[in-house]
């Protein structure tokens, strides 16, 4: 038969541990081993209330502007990768149309076929004919 502890109990006995200066002190030292010059005096006990509760009532400005920062990189990151899809439908499709003509296929029905205006593909078939020339 397993018992679970309930996970505020947990949560405040690890709290209450951590209230004591020397405790928090010691974990301290443990996740920062560098640091050797660190005092009990040093450290405030900061717990996560005060972190997702305060900050952002007394940084309010900041907070938006990180905000806004994340929100128009994820926008030019969604326009860029439109921008990158494009060019490479843009790429397969004149692939697909210097194929059809190596074949023997008529620009105007390799248009057609691939959604392409005719003389888009005219000019990406004189660009490979002047080039393999």
């Amino acid at each position: 038969m397993s018992v679970e502890a309930r996970r505020n109990a947990k949560d405040s006995v690890f709290r209450d541990f951590f209230k004591r200066t020397e405790n928090l002190l010691e974990l301290y030292k443990v996740l920062h081993p560098e640091d050797t010059s660190v005092t009990a005096d040093m450290l405030s006990n900061v717990t996560i209330e005060n972190v997702l509760k305060e900050y952002p009532a007394a940084h309010e400005r900041e907070v938006t502007s990180i905000m806004m920062a994340l929100f128009n990189e994820e926008t030019i990151q969604k326009a860029y990768g439109k921008q990158k899809y494009d060019e490479g439908k843009d790429e397969q499709a004149k692939a697909t149309a210097l194929n059809l003509h190596e074949a023997g296929m008529a620009d105007s029905m390799i248009a057609k076929m691939i959604g392409y205006a005719e003389s888009v593909v005219s000019s990406w078939v004189a660009q490979y004919n002047t080039k393999t020339v």
